[in-house]
């Protein structure tokens, strides 16, 4: 009698038991769905539609604008040794002063702008040496341009210490000229010397500051197309002994 009297709660407390182990059950079968696809995401070749149009002046755009970055493992147009020889060539162009015989680590990643319509590209990123002295290019998977620019510079042979000027500068302009597709190239210089009473300004409005070179420069790169002139603003920056371009 106490038997019978026992099976519904047993039967009750079996229910109970199945239904606390369904959740876990089902979390565990869906944990191996997802790693067997994730396998087979990996395993896949994806390919990437991408919405770059061959403008230089609005892939210059894109990558200074807004935009999302993602690492590819390869690129389109170029591959790893091809963009090591490009990036390369452009140290060359710039003497940057990179020991050549130094192969840079090359990183294909692919741009997103934010906004609409929304415009992407391919860009490898090339670098020699270690944190604290490190030079970075970023080369154009398309053209095989270099688009941006951060690397130490070594102190000028020509300008003074407290001079916006800087022969890596000027190298920067004409790698512009002759490698950009472009018909001209202009630009504009300024200094800020906030806060160092020494600061004295020019007839160019440059202000020249006595604790060191910082200037920002404004190039404007021109072309004409069916007899209308383009401009493409970049912007580029002379922070102690660090040049920026196009960040």
């Amino acid at each position: 009698m106490k038997a019978v009297r026992a099976l519904p709660v047993l039967l009750t407390v079996l229910v109970v038991a199945v239904g606390a182990c369904i959740p876990l059950f089902a979390s565990a079968a869906l944990d191996r769905q997802l790693e067997h696809e994730t396998k087979r995401w990996e395993d896949t070749s994806v390919s990437l539609v991408l919405s770059q149009e061959g403008d230089f002046f609005q892939t210059l755009e894109l990558f200074r604008s807004d935009h999302s970055q993602v690492e590819l493992s390869e690129g389109e147009a170029m591959n790893a040794e091809k963009a090591q020889e490009a990036a390369r060539y452009a140290a060359a162009l710039l003497a940057l002063g990179i020991p050549m015989e130094e192969e840079p680590s090359v990183v294909p990643m692919l741009f997103a702008s934010s906004g609409a319509p929304v415009s992407s590209g391919i860009f490898w990123c090339c670098t020699w040496g270690e944190k604290d002295k490190q030079a970075q290019l970023w080369i154009d998977d398309q053209s095989g341009r270099m688009v941006a620019l951060e690397s130490p510079i070594s102190p000028s042979e020509v300008y003074a210490s407290d001079s916006p000027f800087h022969e890596a500068a000027f190298n920067v302009l004409e790698y512009c000229q002759t490698q950009y597709p472009i018909d001209s190239l202009d630009y504009e210089i300024s200094q800020d010397a906030a806060g160092d009473e020494t600061a004295a300004s020019t007839e160019d409005a440059v202000s020249v500051s006595k604790t060191g070179r910082f200037a920002q420069y404004l190039v404007t790169l021109s072309r004409t197309v069916d007899g209308r002139t383009e401009s493409c603003p970049v912007p580029m920056m002379i922070d102690g002994e660090q040049l920026f371009f196009n960040l």
